[in-house]
């Protein structure tokens, strides 16, 4: 029998906060995890119960967490699991039915809980795997029994799927840097060469940019070059790429000046 650390979510109808659930394993230390499992770099795989709540899977480079969570007005009575390395794993019987009793991981709620989830060392898996669900929801007009899945069983009413290990790479968190839409203006010869310092070349081009962008970016080619390409060539299209940083966010904008004969 394989490894197993059952996790189960303290909060039963009216108890604490789904942000911060406590959760006690099997050697019974506590720890702290959310109802649903999120990991930085892998996405959950969910299954319905119909309309009860849902089944939802991911792992770590560790763990691979099934999550039994009921949906709203519903709670978990009765979960049962069955993590097969490949289809002809699950303990069917006759011609591929799969009776519950012979699922190998079975919990029972009294009172009933909002979630579940099981823990599994990831060494014990790898590629894909499948697993099966029976579980029993109740609200106040009674309970009912359901599986989740995407893949009939063989024989009998009972469903599974397929969930393929994934190897986490976590993401760079989004940036939200905005430099803005690229802007122009012309200018006339004689108003680019009465402009009387670098700094006020400067000023020109982040006259340009949309109110609330940082004034503090990089220009590229720099002031001072462009002040000395006008010197060179005189009326032509002057361009530069401005870029504001943030750690490990950027974001740029073209702004050039026109200079046409007075």
């Amino acid at each position: 029998m394989k490894r197993i650390y059952l996790l189960i979510v303290i909060f039963a109808l009216a108890s604490c906060s789904v942000d911060n659930e406590e959760i006690i394993s099997e050697a019974g230390t506590l720890e702290t995890l959310n109802a649903v499992v999120e990991i930085d770099g892998c996405e959950s795989e969910s299954y319905s119960f119909a309309n009860a709540g849902a089944i939802e899977v991911i792992n770590d480079s560790d763990f691979l967490y099934v999550s039994i969570v009921a949906n709203d007005m519903y709670a978990l009575n009765h979960t049962k699991l069955h993590v097969a390395d490949s289809e002809a794993d699950f303990p069917t019987v006759g011609k591929g039915n799969l009776p519950p009793g012979k699922m190998e991981y079975k919990e029972s709620f009294e009172p009933a809980v909002e979630s579940y989830t099981f823990k599994f060392p990831l060494s014990d898996y790898e590629g894909c795997i499948f697993i099966a669900s029976q579980s029993v929801f109740s609200n106040g007009a009674g309970s009912g029994t359901y599986w989740a899945g995407d893949i009939a069983g063989a024989s009998g009413n009972w469903a599974y799927f397929e969930y393929c290990i994934q190897v986490c790479e976590p993401q760079d968190p989004p940036c939200d840097l905005d430099a803005g839409p690229d802007n122009s203006k012309t200018i006339t010869y004689s108003e680019a060469a009465a402009l009387p310092s670098w700094d006020e070349v400067r000023k020109l081009y982040l006259s340009l940019l949309e109110p609330g962008v940082s004034r503090n970016g990089s220009f590229d080619p720099s002031i001072w070059d462009i002040i000395n390409d006008f010197n060179e060539r005189g009326v032509g299209t002057y361009t530069t790429t401005y870029t504001i940083t943030d750690g490990e966010c950027s974001d740029s904008v073209e702004l050039s000046i026109i200079v046409v004969p007075d």
